[in-house]
Order: structure tokens, then sequence, then C-alpha cells
């Protein structure tokens, strides 16, 4: 296995050293050539890596805790957690990671658009992991001020930052004890096939979960269509996305992607820098087909995305510093990334990054 990044090193995202630069061009993360890395994940100016034998590592911006650990932010350095961890993500100082014994950790702090929301109802901000109070979770997402997680019997809970109704339950703006303690935000419909959930998509203030029959239901933010409707700006109410099929989920800045068992792409959201991949510069509150095929894997944060065809990357968007893999900053349509990967195995985008794991 080996590790590519490209895109901007403003705050060392690439974890090249003090002395990288930003790049278009996939450059080879020479930390990683001695550890097997099976995973990996993207925040706003954060990454995590994790191992085979579930060690996870962090680099880039811990001005408020988000790589978990101390020392030197712009290399990988191990995170300590006394467990192996199978799963993880990260928002925009927001860390989470699952453990094989099903416990949830988190780190760094919540944020909303006027500055630091806390990280639980007693601690504000913390540079190490801290368990969180859920049980049978099988895999965790994070939103950029939020945290998504599924449990055993596929129920979605949430906690942070409740603006727009990201977390799809009701919470006190004046009282944030209820909205940093995860709960679960779907009823007694639980009990239906249809409110099993098995993957999760998180925008910067929407989600998208996506159940066991191929269906995606959102909530949160629609300012920019980014649900699939007309009819809310926001709402906790689960709005069933018009598409049938869906095999996986994806949520950027205020878009969303949906990719089909078929490996077509659709998207909807705001398109004003080229975020839905199509020509036509207009936001969209309902799907529009993307024009790529054999779509087998896409990632999205903020502004552009990332998708794998064949072993093939594509991007689109609005990207800066080389994020997009070309001198441009906005790819109006989908475009190969000109570089011959390796056999790709995961890859992530953040908000002007990529980090890509190949054989």
């Amino acid at each position: 296995m080996a590790v590519f990044v490209f895109g901007s090193n403003a705050v060392s995202q690439l974890g090249l050293g003090e002395d990288g630069e930003s790049t278009r061009v996939p450059t080879r993360l020479g930390f990683f050539d001695d550890i097997l890395i099976t995973k990996v994940r993207c925040g706003s100016m954060h990454a995590l890596a994790l191992s085979s034998e579930g060690v996870l590592y962090s680099w880039g911006c811990n001005d408020e805790g988000a790589l978990g650990r101390d020392g030197d932010e712009s290399t990988p350095a191990e995170i300590t957690i006394n467990e192996k961890v199978i799963d993880m993500d990260c928002g925009i100082s927001i860390s989470v990671a699952l453990t094989k014994r099903g416990h949830v950790y988190i780190w760094g702090t919540f944020r909303t658009s006027n500055g630091v929301f806390g990280l639980t109802p007693s601690k504000r901000i913390s540079f190490k992991p801290m368990r969180v109070a859920l049980k049978n979770i099988k895999s965790v997402y994070a939103g950029h001020g939020f945290v998504a997680a599924i449990d055993s019997k596929g129920i979605v809970f949430t906690f942070g930052s409740n603006q727009f109704g990201v977390l799809g339950r009701k919470t006190s703006e004046r009282n944030k004890v209820r909205a940093l303690m995860p709960d679960a935000v779907t009823n007694i419909r639980t009990r239906l096939k249809n409110y099993r959930f098995s993957s999760i998509g998180c925008g910067l203030s929407h989600l998208i979960a996506l159940n066991t029959c191929g269906e995606a239901y959102c909530w949160g933010s629609n300012v920019y269509g980014q649900l699939g409707h007309h009819k809310a700006e926001s709402t906790i109410r689960k709005y069933k996305v018009d598409l049938d099929g869906i095999s996986q989920v994806c949520g950027g800045g205020y878009h969303s992607l949906f990719v089909t068992e078929s490996g077509d792409i659709y998207g909807c959201g705001r398109n004003i820098e080229s975020q839905l991949g199509i020509i036509k510069a207009e936001d969209s509150h309902s799907l529009v087909k993307i024009g790529l095929k054999n779509v087998r894997m896409v990632r999205s944060y903020s502004d552009f995305s990332v998708c794998l065809v064949g072993n093939d990357l594509y991007s689109w968007g609005m990207g800066f510093g080389g994020a997009l893999g070309f001198d441009e900053e906005i790819v109006a349509t989908p475009r190969r990334i000109p570089f011959d990967f390796p056999e790709v195995v995961d890859f992530d985008v953040g908000n002007d990054f990529c980090v890509v794991i190949v054989n």
C-alpha cells in the first residue's frame, strides 16, 4: 500500500512536512511507506488514516484539537486510543473514531457559523480522544459541525451543532446539552425496514441517510436544494429522495451526490461553482444526472468532488491549490485527473486537498 496526496498544503493538510508545498500532482506521502494504510478520511484542513492494525494517524491543522494529539502537525503521527480502531471520520474541527468493541471516541470541537459550539456539555475543546455514551455502533460519520452514527439495528444517532435541524431532532438553541448528547433521530418507525439505515453522507449542515432498501432520506439545510426538493429551506423532517436503487450517498458543502447500483451518479443543490458537474451554472432542487457511468466510489467536501471510475479518478467543482488535480480552480464537468494510480483502495477529499490510498 502507498498513500498519495495533492492540493493545498497551506496548513500542512498534505502531511509533507513544514517545507511541503501545495501541488496539483499526486505526491507520495513517504511516512506510510512501511505502514499498511487501509482507510483515509479528510476534514476541512486535517486528515485521518487507519492502518490494518487498527492504529489511527492524523496530520494537518490542530488549532482546535482536531488531530487528537500533541506534536508536529505537518507530518502524520499516531493518536493514542487503547483499542483497535475500525472506522473514523472528521469535519471542520471535529474527529470521531469507532473501535472494534463498538465504542465511539471524539476530539476537537463542534463549530457553528458563529464559532466554537463545544464538544460535550462539560468540555469546550479536547485535544485528546474522549469516549461518548454510545454502544453497539457499526459506523461513524462527521459533518462540518456534527457527528452521526449507525448502530447494529440500523438506527441513526446524532449530536453536535443543530443548525438548520441537521441533527434530525428538536433541540433548544439556549440549551446545548441536548444537542451535544447523542440521541436517536428516528422514532417508532424504526421497526419498519425502510428506517433501517446502512450509511450516511454528511454536508455542511445537511445529512443524507441511506437505508437497506437503497432509498435515501435527507434533512437539515435546503437553502440551495441540497435535500432534493422545494418544500422547505431547512427541516428536521426526513424527505425521501426521488431515486431508487441507490448504493452510495455523499454530502458536499451545499450539494448532495447519489450513486446507483448501476453506477450512474446524480446530484442536487448548489451549482454556481460547478459542484454538480454540469454545464448549467444554477442551483437545482431536483436531481440532475452527471455525465459519468460505472462510478465505483465518490467523495465530496465543500465545493468539489472526486469519483472513481474503473481505476481512474475524476474531479469537478471548485478547489484551490491544485485540489482538483489541475491548474484550474474550477472544472465544470467531470475530468480525468492525469495520473496513473496503482490500484485505488480508498480516497477522500478535504476543503482543498485529496488523499488517495493505492495497492
